[in-house]
């Protein structure tokens, strides 16, 4: 397991330094967020402002990013999955050990989320300009940063629930 959560750890650091690279020249003043702003865009005004506010390069960075985010989120959510798989593993609780096996599971829900929000956009990057790709990408990345977000909550709380009583046995 260990080994597993190295690897996946090693591969979501070098997607997140080249999803960062490739996010760079998308952030203007309409995309203040770069390619966030067109994920949680909402409606396909936004979506088409966002587009438009894009000049070739940035739109090349774009698209190259869309297809690249497919390895960030295989990544993240197998990195996320094997975290909470790991650090349910110490509990003794029943009822913890059950909720974190159900969150590792969204985990690797939160990757699927995150599919379905990437090929809504590269439907509308390459010109699908309807309302519903808008929809859909702005609801899956909505329920995929509240995953992700409730996961690494977790995932922090346990790894201090442990690092406190080793630090405090180690005292003892």
């Amino acid at each position: 397991m260990k080994n597993r959560i190295r690897i996946y750890f090693l591969g979501t650091i070098i997607t997140v330094l080249v999803m960062r690279f490739l996010d760079k020249p998308l952030k203007n003043e309409i995309a203040t967020n770069g390619i966030v702003s067109f994920e949680l865009a909402g409606s396909l005004q936004n979506s088409i402002d966002i587009l438009n506010s894009w000049d070739a390069n940035a739109k090349l960075y774009a698209g190259i990013g869309l297809g690249f985010d497919y390895l960030f989120m295989l990544m993240y959510s197998l990195l996320l999955y094997v975290l909470v798989k790991y650090l349910t593993s110490k509990f003794s609780n029943y009822s913890v050990i059950k909720f974190g096996n159900i969150l590792a599971i969204f985990m690797l829900i939160a990757g699927m989320l995150d599919a379905i929000e990437n090929y809504s956009l590269i439907q509308l990057y390459l010109g699908n300009l309807d309302q519903m790709f808008s929809t859909v990408a702005y609801y899956s990345a909505t329920l995929k940063f509240s995953v992700i977000g409730i996961g690494i909550t977790y995932i922090l709380i346990s790894y201090f629930h442990f690092f406190r009583i080793d630090f405090i046995n180690k005292k003892a």
